[in-house]
């Protein structure tokens, strides 16, 4: 973030949590209302708010992505519900993401799968940066 940053890129980032989340702190107002049964707090401030909506199902990926403000460039921590292209991170465990949807693979150690795919260390962050500005036509 901090190199994307400095290149003028203003990135946001949908993080996926299959176990639930909860942003409130006991003893907070948005805690008590979220307890007292609302659907629905945001909080606002000089810095920044955020919204928590309580939904029967998970809620779809663009309909998330379209209420992110003032960003080039989304960054979602995900196997099924990014769009194209794709960057795999792929640490030694499970199996690499290596579809045809994927424009290059940081990995810790190279993959039969992935042959046909440009490949770097999973600890280049310039590389990682120099692919999202290309993927950006930047």
């Amino acid at each position: 973030m901090p190199r994307l940053r400095e290149r003028g890129i203003r990135a946001g980032v949908i993080k996926s949590d299959s176990h639930g989340f909860n942003l409130d702190m006991e003893g907070k107002d948005s805690c008590r209302f979220s307890q007292a049964g609302a659907e629905s707090v945001a909080v606002i401030s000089p810095q920044g708010w955020f919204i928590t909506q309580k939904t029967e199902q998970r809620a779809g990926f663009e309909s998330v992505a379209n209420k992110m403000e003032g960003i080039d460039l989304l960054l979602t921590e995900s196997r099924s519900h990014g769009t194209l292209p794709a960057l795999s991170l792929w640490r030694g465990k499970g199996t690499p993401l290596v579809g045809e949807d994927v424009a290059a693979i940081f990995t810790s150690e190279p993959h039969a799968e992935a042959a046909a795919i440009y490949e770097y260390n999973l600890n280049d962050i310039e590389k990682a940066v120099e692919s999202c500005l290309f993927l950006m036509g930047r």
